[in-house]
């Protein structure tokens, strides 16, 4: 019984836990949960840093039958929220007359490694979760 307490003791004097990540936990490499079924084709990929609560990243995304590109990531964290700006840049190459459009995510830790939110891309809002698919970046 004194081991359980002091094992209770050890993990509430911790920083984040599952349920509680800490704004340091935003860092890796995030994927789109395309649920309940993956799309062939479709990919959304962005790796993030934190620099106390500031949120920079960089990633890439396809669609199915459409446009692929980069993605450029600007926003912050603060305790289990994450509000992020997500400029989409279309391949100038295959795409040279699509320009580049703003998304915006916001959304909170469920677990250590998802968040769920809203993402707001061309005036409509839908549900949109991100899994850890990698803790650090490279």
């Amino acid at each position: 019984m004194l081991l359980l307490s002091a094992l209770a003791g050890t993990v509430a004097g911790c920083s984040g836990d599952l349920f509680h990540p800490t704004p340091a936990d935003v860092a890796g490499t995030w994927g789109e949960e395309f649920a309940p079924t993956a799309v062939p084709g479709n990919s959304f990929l962005m790796t993030l840093t934190d620099d106390a609560g500031s949120v920079t990243g960089f990633g890439g995304y396809a669609g199915e039958a459409g446009p692929f590109g980069t993605l450029t990531v600007t926003g912050a964290s603060k305790g289990d929220s994450v509000h992020l700006r997500i400029v989409y840049v279309p391949s100038p190459t295959t795409f040279p007359q699509l320009k580049p459009d703003t998304a915006s995510l916001d959304g909170a830790f469920t677990t250590r490694d998802r968040i769920n939110g809203t993402l707001v891309r061309f005036g409509t809002a839908q549900a949109f979760s991100v899994v850890r698919v990698q803790q650090d970046p490279p």
